[in-house]
């Protein structure tokens, strides 16, 4: 049920600490599965609470009034600290995502529309023809590791509609710098020793490379779909200068970032979802064999596809892509009856009104019909929260939902498969945005349609 720890009044003690083990606080239960962790203790202790780690507190904000808060407290809120050693790694005091303020909104506007939905849809044949090149060489009676094989698809076609070129041969380089700075840089549950081995500076030193290569292709080549390095070509400061290349390959790296885990993870728990119910895989199947029937598949095609985007809905309230974000108190302000002050770290968790029975009935239950527009009518705003709030909300959500889309139907459209065991039951690991891991495996039952580029 939620918790409303909402007063007028300001208390001048510190919120409640969460117990946890004298040395390792809250550690462990954070790295098997901070949501249900802080899901716990919200109903301990309401909206607003304090854990500690190794060396480290957390001031955590969590239910609807959270929720509500970053998405009109947005200035009170900041990012730049939770980056700032990321940026650092990357060379380049510019890195979007480390901005907070007016030069961050104005940088997203020029940036917003290379992460549109018109962007992907643009480039949709190619990215078909790219997607079922993989799929040529799926054979029937083949188990195929869900998470990895949909990671390399997603960052191929990322790479495809905001560089105009996928990464190809260097997946694994892109993979490795990603993974390596979430870990280190930003959730920073590995040291930073682990960006000295040979193995991620090798990849680090070939994505910077072929970078530079993107750079010179696009002042090479203009008789193209305008893309993100375009608009960063053109982005100058307040005083009329350029981005540097650093700072432009930069933000292409980022870029992959955004996406190649959340997505991958989406479409994965969304697979694993359908698959585990005949009945909704026969109406998403048949929605999809009715989509690429048609030789154009427009925004308005993708609409008609009912059952296909409430599952989509439902799998991001259920596994939402970004349930929990770091932040650091910009300046003071006073939430649910606590002061915080400036330059507290925090972790604002969106998603866990997605798992109070108020909002959501049977919360654990996947179940599309919450998302009707009707249902939606029950419950208030801000209670549903895949993807945050506030003007640090993805970018890339548009082109998120629609690669989501197209590519589960691209899935079962080609292939019927089965979850591999038949029994497999899949649990969110956090790393830091949630995945299914590597365990979560398909059987290649039948080829449904032959692979051929439109």
């Amino acid at each position: 049920m939620e918790i409303n720890t909402l007063s007028s009044e300001v208390s001048s003690a510190q919120p409640p600490l969460a117990k946890a083990l004298p040395l390792l606080g809250s550690s462990l239960p954070m790295l098997n599965d901070p949501l249900r962790y802080f899901l716990k203790m919200y109903r301990q202790h309401g909206s607003i609470f304090r854990i500690k780690m190794p060396g480290r507190e957390f001031t955590i904000l969590a239910g609807l009034g959270a929720n509500q808060f970053m998405a009109t407290g947005d200035d009170c809120l900041s990012s730049t600290e939770v980056f700032a050693d990321l940026k650092h790694e990357l060379g380049t005091d510019k890195l979007l995502v480390a901005i907070d303020g007016a030069t961050h909104r104005e940088r997203r506007k020029l940036q917003r529309a290379s992460y549109s939905r018109d962007q992907f849809l643009a480039r949709l044949p190619q990215l078909i023809a790219t997607t079922e090149s993989e799929f040529c060489g799926w054979q029937v009676g083949q188990t195929i590791p869900v998470f990895r094989t949909l990671q390399r698809i997603v960052v191929c076609q990322l790479g495809m509609v905001l560089l105009n070129r996928a990464p190809g041969d260097h997946f694994e380089s892109v993979r490795m710098v990603i993974r390596m700075n979430m870990l280190v840089n930003i959730v920073k549950v590995l040291p930073r020793i682990f960006l000295k081995h040979p193995a991620y500076v090798s990849a680090k030193k070939q994505l910077f490379r072929d970078g530079h290569n993107i750079i010179a292709e696009h002042h090479a080549h203009t008789d193209r779909l305008p893309d993100l390095v375009d608009a960063l070509l053109k982005e100058r400061d307040a005083q009329g200068n350029p981005l540097t290349e650093r700072e432009i390959v930069a933000e292409m790296i980022g870029s992959y970032n955004a996406g190649m885990d959340t997505i991958a993870g989406t479409v994965s728990f969304m697979l694993y979802a359908i698959l585990k119910s005949p009945d909704l895989l026969a109406r998403v199947q048949q929605e999809a064999d009715t989509l690429f029937a048609n030789r154009d598949i427009t925004v308005d095609a993708l609409k008609e596809m009912t059952t296909l985007h409430l599952t989509a809905l439902e799998t991001l309230r259920l596994y939402p892509a970004a349930p929990m974000l770091p932040r650091t108190a910009a300046k003071t302000f006073d939430f649910a009856g606590y002061r915080v002050k400036a330059g507290t770290p925090l972790f604002v968790v969106n998603g866990l009104t997605h798992f109070l029975p108020d909002y959501f009935p049977d919360p654990e239950r996947f179940d599309i019909s919450r998302h009707t527009s009707e249902a939606r009518k029950t419950r208030p705003p801000n209670a549903f929260a895949p993807y945050s709030f506030g003007g640090h909300t993805c970018l890339g959500a548009g082109i998120a939902e629609t690669q989501v889309m197209v590519l589960i139907a691209h899935l079962l459209h080609h292939f019927d498969l089965a979850l591999d065991p038949p029994d497999f039951k899949v649990r969110m690991y956090f790393a830091p945005v949630p995945t299914p891991g590597d365990n979560l495996r398909v059987r290649i039952l039948r080829r449904r349609a032959k692979a051929s580029a439109k």
